[in-house]
Order: C-alpha cells, then sequence, then structure tokens
C-alpha cells in the first residue's frame, strides 16, 4: 500500500514538474525572451518519445524546416540560449528537458 503511495506521488510530481515546464516556456516566449523557433525546439525536445542528441536533432524534419535559410551559426545561437536559460541541458551527449533535474 505504501509503495503504491510513494509510486503515485512520483507519477503526480513528474506531471506537476512536466506542467511548469510547459508553462514556463509559454511565458518566455510571450515575454520574448526565446523566439519562435527556440519554443519549437524545446516542444520538439520534450515531446519525443525518448531523449535526443544534438546529432539527432539536427535530423529531424521539423528542425531541418526551421532553419533552412538560417546559417548554422543561429542554430548554435538558438541552443546556447536554451542552455543559458537552464531550459535544457546535455547529460551522456543527450538533450534533456531541465525539467529532469528538478528545475
Amino acid at each position: 500500500m505504501l509503495e503504491t503511495i510513494h509510486h503515485l506521488y512520483d507519477r503526480v510530481d513528474r506531471f506537476t514538474k512536466i506542467l511548469l515546464f510547459e508553462a514556463k516556456l509559454k511565458n518566455l516566449r510571450d515575454e520574448k525572451k526565446i523566439n519562435n523557433r527556440q519554443y519549437a525546439i524545446m516542444n520538439g525536445i520534450h515531446n519525443h518519445e525518448k531523449l535526443l542528441t544534438l546529432t539527432q536533432l539536427k535530423q529531424m524534419p521539423w528542425f531541418i524546416a526551421l532553419y533552412d535559410k538560417l546559417s548554422d551559426k543561429t542554430k548554435q545561437r538558438d541552443i546556447a540560449k536554451l542552455k543559458a536559460l537552464n531550459l535544457v541541458f546535455i547529460e551522456n551527449k543527450q538533450l534533456v528537458p531541465s525539467y529532469f533535474k528538478g528545475n
């Protein structure tokens, strides 16, 4: 019984972190602290079934379309800003949304 309660608590805690993270992303976009490309990247990372490497992210069709007429430097700046805002971090070469660390 106690194990079931702990399991439910963990699920609710994780769900709450995800909801707060999504609200934070929307707020940052609305306040223009991140641009629409950065918002799309975070949603793509967040909504993917498993963690992506940076290489895998750059091969995603929606990512390629986002940067079709933009330079590699723009890609690098966008991702660097997401890391600087602590929205995503790299662990074992994978892009991890910050809610996994409890932010």
